[in-house]
């Protein structure tokens, strides 16, 4: 798996910094490979006996994933621009929120406990 969320953040003091530009390529990448069959073991509650993709909470995010063509999810890295159409900056607002709760649950099980984390701002990933 070349997933890996804690390369995707810093830790200071005991708190998680995630920049937009580097975390929600990456998790974008990673969605689309698991959309084609590949295992979402970062989102898999951990312990979890059967096949990664049965595993309520991972098979809940694929799901997901699955809803969005690819073309969606690439909205969510297009720098914010006021004079898009109304549908599409409503479809990127999605898409970011989508993936930026599989990277908060991807960095949670890494950790293995709940984190503080903050997410640096950046106004092209604005909503």
């Amino acid at each position: 798996m070349s997933y890996d969320v804690l390369s995707l953040v810093t830790e200071k003091d005991g708190q998680f910094v995630a920049e937009p530009g580097i975390f929600f390529p990456a998790t974008v990448a990673r969605i689309k490979e698991c959309v084609v069959k590949a295992d979402p073991l970062e989102v898999m509650t951990p312990g979890w006996p059967g096949r990664p993709d049965r595993e309520p909470v991972a098979d809940g995010f694929l799901k997901l994933a699955e809803k969005y063509a690819p073309e969606t999810l690439d909205l969510a890295l297009l720098p914010f621009d006021e004079s898009l159409p109304e549908k599409t900056k409503v479809l990127r607002a999605e898409a970011l929120g989508f993936v930026e709760s599989w990277f908060k649950r991807a960095l949670v099980l890494k950790v293995g406990k709940g984190v503080r984390l903050y997410i640096t701002k950046d106004l092209n990933y604005r909503r």
